[in-house]
């Protein structure tokens, strides 16, 4: 694995270009967002990546549902042609909903307007912080939040399951959502094996493209699972859709 020159984004909206990580890097291949990159909204993202990266290949990331594109970014599926068996909420369970691999909550939660609000966040003479507040007045997240590479289609009842928590392994293998194996415990959530790689290198990805701050004995399965789970063909296929996009790749997969 060959890793290549990276330019990170920091949370005051600068950008920074690090050491090469490898004498034998490809310069200027990975590029970060940039802030004139065209995708600067969450909704606008969630559209570009079912209609431009998803669309041949409609499929729900952790349960492989087929979805059938309706509303302006969203998708309706029939869960019972995957075998998924809603655990409580069937309404959710007949949608698409665009999950963040990392969650935004990752992403915003050391923030001044998650944890002291901004003035321009007031609604009805209310002042308001958290996700909301961050998406309206901090560019940084704003791009974070719509990065291409952390969204993948889910089942909706699994992205409210899954909520912020984040992937780990889980003893056992309980079945709650039918055939679909995928698994939330104790505020740990657990996809199958064969996404594992899939899954960590959207959060190494993450990790340096915004400079998150995670624990080192996280990156470290991370990078157990990255390693045993090879890169696939379809990683490779969304990842060149994505630099077409916004611009940058994800120096994981090569």
């Amino acid at each position: 694995m060959i890793f290549l020159i990276f330019s990170s984004c920091t949370p005051d909206g600068s950008y920074q270009e690090e050491n090469a990580r490898d004498s034998n890097s490809k310069p200027n291949l990975i590029k970060a967002i940039k802030p004139t990159s065209p995708v600067t909204s969450f909704s606008l993202a969630k559209k570009k990546a079912r209609d431009e990266v998803y669309y041949d290949n409609k499929k729900t990331f952790y349960c492989g549902c087929d979805f059938t594109p309706t509303t302006t970014s969203g998708a309706s599926l029939n869960p019972e042609n995957c075998g998924y068996k809603p655990k409580r909420n069937n309404n959710r369970s007949k949608r698409i909903e665009w999950e963040h691999v990392v969650p935004a909550y990752e992403i915003y939660k050391n923030l001044s307007c998650n944890i002291d609000g901004h003035p321009k966040c007031v609604k009805n003479g209310r002042a308001f912080k958290g996700r909301k507040c961050c998406a309206k007045v901090d560019k940084w997240f704003e791009h974070a939040e719509a990065d291409l590479h952390n969204l993948t289609p889910a089942v909706g009842e699994l992205n409210g399951d899954r909520s912020k928590y984040r992937f780990n392994e889980i003893p056992g293998e309980e079945r709650n959502y039918g055939s679909c194996d995928f698994e939330v415990k104790n505020k740990i959530a657990e996809p199958k094996e064969t996404l594992r790689g899939d899954v960590a290198r959207i959060w190494l990805y993450m990790i340096d493209a915004y400079n998150l701050d995670i624990e080192d004995e996280y990156v470290e399965m991370l990078k157990s699972w990255h390693i045993s789970d090879p890169v696939s063909n379809w990683e490779i296929k969304k990842d060149k859709r994505i630099m077409q996009i916004q611009g940058n790749y994800n120096p994981y997969l090569y």
